[in-house]
């Protein structure tokens, strides 16, 4: 059967053939030379569509890994995706009864941070190449 994607869906599509399971702030940066997104909400709003599309679906949000704040989508081209792979990996230790809220909110803030900063870079690294 033949598929209509718009844009900005082929472009995910694209991205998740070459790169694999992707965060939808990767599939923004990596995206851009395919198509636009305006902000995060439109590639969230994109992968639902190709989440809960009549003949799909065609993508899948997987299991959020530890560490991370936001979880990877993977495309349904190739068949089932064992989720089991990702659904066993190590959690995160349990913060231990000594650390306080205080320190429990600044790690979170710290993570939340970094990713941005992480996400920051592979922007500006786009742009150069």
């Amino acid at each position: 059967s033949e598929f209509k994607f718009d844009e900005r869906e082929m472009g995910i599509i694209c991205v998740l053939f070459l790169r694999g399971p992707q965060t939808p702030g990767e599939l923004r940066s990596r995206t851009n030379r395919l198509c636009e997104f305006s902000d995060i909400q439109q590639v969230e709003d994109t992968l639902e569509r190709l989440r809960t599309r009549e003949d799909g679906p065609f993508v899948l949000k997987l299991p959020r890994e530890p560490g991370r704040r936001e979880s990877r989508y993977a495309h349904l081209f190739s068949g089932e995706v064992d989720v089991s792979q990702y659904a066993s990996l190590p959690r995160v230790v349990e913060a231990k009864s000594s650390s306080t809220a205080e320190d429990i909110s600044r790690i979170d803030t710290l993570e939340q941070r970094v990713s941005a900063l992480e996400q920051e870079l592979a922007e500006l690294k786009e742009l150069l190449t």
